[in-house]
């Protein structure tokens, strides 16, 4: 589902900060819960793997019936993660 097989037999301190971030979310799920929270979790990574992050969330959303509470600064990546959308928007 993730598509990270091939980093099974790794080290997580051996695997590019994308892969570590897949992982973090393997974890997350294997106790099957009914919703996963998420804080930041495109920050830092290439486009590339961002785009493959996103399409990973809407997955779990759209397939697999899996809540998600996204906290993240980048708005443009936000707004392409799911519908309905609901922002907080703190204004100093």
């Amino acid at each position: 589902m993730m598509g990270i097989p091939h980093v099974a037999e790794q080290w997580a301190r051996d695997l590019s900060g994308g892969q570590q971030r897949m992982v973090e979310i393997v974890r997350a799920l294997a106790t099957d819960p009914p919703l996963l929270l998420l804080d930041e979790p495109a920050v830092g990574l290439a486009p590339p793997v961002r785009l493959e992050l996103l399409k990973i969330i809407r997955r779990l959303v759209e397939e697999e019936n899996i809540g998600v509470i996204l906290i993240e600064h980048a708005i443009e990546f936000v707004m392409t993660v799911s519908e309905p959308l609901w922002c907080l928007i703190m204004v100093r």
